[in-house]
């Protein structure tokens, strides 16, 4: 998602009390027709819909307190992904300060293609492995040891100072794509470290372990660097020994129970395209491809104002600000967002996030006069509201996909449904980074027409198509995503 602090591509909210709503009728959900396969899933408009039970649930910790270990061991690895999206994410602002243009940031942000096509060889990762060390720790392990040796050799810094746009552009996506491949790992560990009832809260892990580290590197590095305390060289040296120090911890001590119970790669292949071409699957796909088109004006804007003169050192340390909320939330609103309705939780949230993009782009209209404290305790309020509301959408959506994840593909399939969100985050932002400046009307810069006119696409989508789509799918069952592959 974005964030108006800083330009993110993660992932990566406290609600007031999203209590459950009243009983009224829902827009009409999916249900199986039980006289075709299971992927020949059809919308069955007679059928009214059956909410299901939510167990009596205690609190997190009683759920939670005989899983620390895998809990620990979850928030680590995604914290660890975090970090090179964190670093990728301070380079468009050390970009702005050099004059680099917003068409060539956007060119910067293909970097993160990997995520949106790791479903390409995800099942190649849930089908090769070696047994003796663990079907997740045979790729997790290289990957976290390659991305180590490239923040200690590559020469990260001298190609910032010499603005050399495709050398960052390649070292970012190979990064990219070993942290996407990390994630296929994880996110099969993810099934299977915690138990069936406490699945949802390895969406809370990935949240929060994702905005930690994607805060500890960027701002990390931006706070350390304003003070003259590490430069950048020494802050990839640092976080490569960092993930040597966490990868050997984690693969000595943490041991991983593997099962007989994995495909052929090309069965794993058959059930990716099994999944791909569910009618489920497309239902969805029309809400993550559309539903972000407005929020694509927050992470624009942290950039623009920036350009105006506010010192990307400040932006920084707002972000620095905002880390415990962002942390802290997703285990907050763990009630709405691991239950059996978890996207819910995103509906609530999605209308207050899209009447932010007004103040926000308020705040670049003044950002461009004189600022004063006041500017300042407004860009901290909005930054908060804009963070809690992202990170509210964001776990929600996570928690639905481990809600609906088929485990006998648990890798690959979460992979479908993560790879279809990035896709939604991507083609909007960088869409909006290339066509940004090209957007001015006469002197009316072009931030202001995208802005306009994304949040119009982004109103009209939801309240003509969208809170309908969102809730059917809500209203789905785990049995209506299950895969039937001979």
């Amino acid at each position: 998602s974005y964030s108006f602090c800083t330009l993110l591509d993660t992932p990566q909210t406290q609600p007031t009390v999203y209590e459950s709503p009243p009983p009224r009728q829902m827009a009409k959900p999916f249900k199986r027709d039980k006289g075709r396969s299971q992927d020949e899933v059809q919308v069955n408009p007679q059928w009214e819909p059956e909410v299901e039970k939510e167990e009596r649930r205690g609190s997190v910790w009683q759920e939670v307190k005989d899983e620390w270990d895998g809990l620990l061991v979850l928030m680590v690895l995604y914290t660890l992904q975090g970090v090179p999206m964190g670093l990728a994410g301070a380079v468009p602002m050390l970009m702005m300060e050099k004059g680099v243009g917003l068409s060539d940031i956007g060119t910067f942000s293909v970097s993160s293609l990997p995520f949106s096509l790791k479903l390409l060889w995800a099942p190649v990762v849930d089908a090769v492995y070696v047994k003796s060390f663990g079907r997740r720790k045979t790729w997790m392990v290289p990957c976290q040891i390659l991305i180590a040796i490239i923040f200690c050799t590559a020469p990260i810094e001298r190609w910032v100072d010499d603005v050399d746009i495709t050398s960052l552009t390649v070292a970012f996506f190979v990064l990219y794509f070993l942290c996407a491949t990390q994630d296929i790992a994880v996110d099969g560990w993810a099934l299977t470290i915690l138990s069936e009832k406490n699945v949802s809260y390895a969406s809370i892990c990935n949240s929060a372990g994702q905005t930690l580290g994607f805060f500890i590197s960027l701002t990390g590095y931006l706070a350390l660097n304003s003070y003259g305390i590490l430069n950048l060289t020494q802050f990839c040296v640092a976080s490569g020994v960092a993930f040597f120090a966490a990868t050997v911890t984690i693969a000595v001590l943490k041991s991983e129970v593997t099962k007989d119970d994995c495909d052929p790669i090309l069965k794993a292949y058959k059930g990716l395209w099994t999944i791909v071409k569910s009618n489920m699957m497309w239902e969805l796909v029309k809400v993550l491809m559309l539903w972000k088109i407005p929020f694509c004006v927050s992470g624009i804007a942290a950039l623009k104002v920036q350009e105006n003169g506010v010192a990307k050192e400040t932006l920084a340390l707002i972000s620095t600000c905002i880390v415990p909320i962002n942390v802290l939330t997703p285990i907050v609103c763990a009630k709405w967002t691991t239950g059996s309705r978890p996207f819910d939780a995103a509906v609530q949230a999605y209308i207050p996030r899209l009447l932010l993009v007004v103040p926000t782009v308020a705040l670049v209209v003044w950002s461009s006069a004189s600022v004063d404290w006041f500017f300042y305790v407004c860009f901290i309020a909005v930054s908060v509201a804009e963070n809690v509301l992202m990170t509210v959408m964001f776990t929600a959506q996570m928690g639905f996909f481990a809600r609906v994840s088929d485990s006998s593909l648990g890798g690959s399939y979460m992979t479908v449904l993560n790879t279809l969100a990035n896709i939604g985050t991507l083609w909007v932002l960088t869409l909006a980074l290339k066509i940004c400046d090209s957007l001015a009307i006469g002197s009316l810069d072009g931030f202001y027409v995208l802005a306009a006119g994304s949040t119009i696409i982004g109103s009209v989508w939801y309240f003509t198509f969208g809170r309908a789509q969102i809730e059917r799918l809500s209203s789905t069952s785990k049995k209506d995503w299950l895969l039937n592959i001979d």
